[in-house]
């Protein structure tokens, strides 16, 4: 026998938008791994992924109705699980941050979903979205594509000391070439030494 819970209202909202999303963009898969320099923690992550974006227009950008919206802020959505779903708070304008602003942010930003404290700004504006999901044990994962953003990165952990990289992405606007330019452009920034 079964027994049926009802989601409470943040996990609903999340049930409609994931299944929004995949209803009605396109998805590709793209993959990489790496040996980063160090354990890259999740501040560093972002940092790798905010640099990139500066470089990469579509792949912080968003396919809208035929065009391509092309965004000059690089806002970062970190997922966090809480309250039974995943929240993802946005570190905005996270390529002009350090090493330790980042860090202090996404700490900040993830015992305020943790304790039911985040509000719906520091849930909006995304234009790039990813979720680190080494702390459960997973080696390699395909996110889900957010509505309003190009692609979304999982980070899983197939071996010690090596990451996999692994981009979603909306084949209408983000193909093969500029998807592996954009992997291989964040494996290099964890790459390199000091």
């Amino acid at each position: 026998m079964a027994e049926t819970v009802e989601p409470e209202e943040a996990g609903q909202a999340y049930a409609r938008r994931v299944a929004e999303a995949k209803a009605t963009i396109p998805h590709a898969y793209i993959e990489v791994e790496a040996q980063p320099r160090d354990e890259a923690p999740p501040h560093a992550l972002v940092q790798a992924v905010a640099g990139a974006l500066r470089d990469a227009p579509r792949v912080n950008g968003a396919y809208r109705d035929g065009r391509y919206e092309l965004r000059s802020e690089v806002n970062v959505a970190v997922a966090v699980s809480a309250q039974g779903t995943v929240f993802h708070p946005v570190i905005r304008n996270a390529d002009d941050k350090d090493l330790s602003e980042i860090a202090g942010e996404l700490a900040e930003l993830s015992e305020r979903v943790r304790s039911g404290a985040v509000t719906r700004p520091e849930l909006s504006g995304a234009t790039f979205s990813m979720a680190d999901l080494r702390p459960q044990g997973i080696a390699r994962a395909s996110g889900i594509v957010r509505k309003g953003q190009a692609a979304y990165l999982s980070v899983g952990e197939p071996a010690p000391g090596r990451i996999s990289l692994s981009l979603a992405c909306d084949a209408r606007i983000l193909h093969g070439a500029e998807a592996a330019e954009f992997l291989a452009a964040v494996r290099e920034r964890l790459c390199q030494k000091g």
